[in-house]
């Protein structure tokens, strides 16, 4: 019987701005769903703590948080790869992508 090893998860962490103008919500969506199915990452969406609340109904409201593993602050001190991006569209997701995959 073969065994598979299981890689362990690293944590994305997606500044919650991200969602804002001029992300185009589809490529988000998009870049969580790849970092989670195909990189295996857990995907963070660090958000001002007082944030927390309004990002989750907006995220859940737009189809957003599917792939969204939790919401954090700073407080949480959480590891990982941070996304240093101000925005998310199709001219750059595939950029925003190879960058993850090295990780």
């Amino acid at each position: 019987m073969a065994f598979r090893i299981q890689k362990k998860k690293m944590n994305l962490i997606i500044p919650a701005s991200i969602v804002e103008p001029p992300t185009e919500s589809l490529m988000l969506r998009y870049l969580t769903s790849v970092s989670k199915k195909k990189y295996n990452y857990n995907n963070l969406l660090l958000a001002e703590d007082y944030m927390r609340d309004i990002y989750y109904h907006y995220y859940k409201q737009h189809g957003l948080f599917d792939y969204i593993d939790d919401i954090i602050s700073e407080k949480d001190k959480q590891s990982g790869h941070i996304l240093k991006i101000n925005y998310i569209d199709w001219q750059n997701i595939e950029a925003i992508i190879s960058s993850i995959s090295v990780h």
